[in-house]
């Protein structure tokens, strides 16, 4: 069954790492608006990694360490990425992209943590266990801080557009996408807002053969 990764269950399940700001850093409050926003700190990083992606889905090696492809995307996994992908334990997503050899997009994520690097720069969010609470720090050193409970009175999406990268699966196929890149339309049906980078097919069982 399709599953949303570890970006939602992070976002509900964690607390900022808070700790005191240094003087003079700027501090957003977490709401709708700024999530909503579609000139957020989140989102120009995001949406950077649009010329990236993959435009057809590639093979991953036996082995989970890399997904290769026809047009000069290729991504490496480090560590491995456990094979076959069990949606019932998320794996970690860390792996580094790349189109024609130059990297353009890294992702290193943790049960705490993620840190998301693209050309416009890189965007982190860093929790601990305990309460609501979550802090994402831009590109730009400034902070995003609030309590991810209240995204659920967002008209347009709330927590399905919190941000952070994430995994869909079907059977021998995973998609990895960018949460909250873009706009949800709940008119339309949709209260998912993620960009699709990259999709890879599992190594076939030779059994199954």
């Amino acid at each position: 069954m399709n599953r949303l990764h570890a970006s939602l269950a992070v976002a509900l399940l964690a607390t900022a790492a808070c700790g005191d700001d240094e003087p003079g850093v700027k501090v957003t409050p977490l709401t709708c608006a700024w999530l909503a926003d579609e000139n957020n700190c989140w989102r120009q990083v995001a949406l950077a990694a649009e010329s990236c992606a993959a435009t057809a889905p590639g093979i991953l090696a036996d082995d989970g360490k890399s997904c290769a492809f026809d047009d000069g995307f290729e991504v490496k996994f480090d560590p491995a990425l456990p094979l076959p992908i069990d949606m019932e334990f998320d794996p970690t997503l860390k792996f580094t992209a790349t189109r024609d050899g130059a990297t353009c997009l890294q992702v290193d994520e943790s049960d705490t943590s993620w840190e998301v690097t693209t050309s416009a720069g890189t965007v982190r969010m860093d929790s601990t266990e305990g309460s609501m609470d979550a802090t994402i720090t831009c590109a730009d050193g400034s902070l995003v801080r609030g309590d991810v409970m209240k995204l659920f009175s967002c008209d347009d999406g709330g927590l399905f557009s919190f941000p952070g990268p994430g995994l869909i699966s079907n059977t021998g196929e995973f998609t990895v996408f960018l949460n909250g890149a873009k706009r949800t339309d709940p008119q339309a049906g949709s209260l998912f807002s993620f960009l699709p980078v990259f999709s890879c097919e599992e190594p076939q069982d030779p059994q199954l053969d």
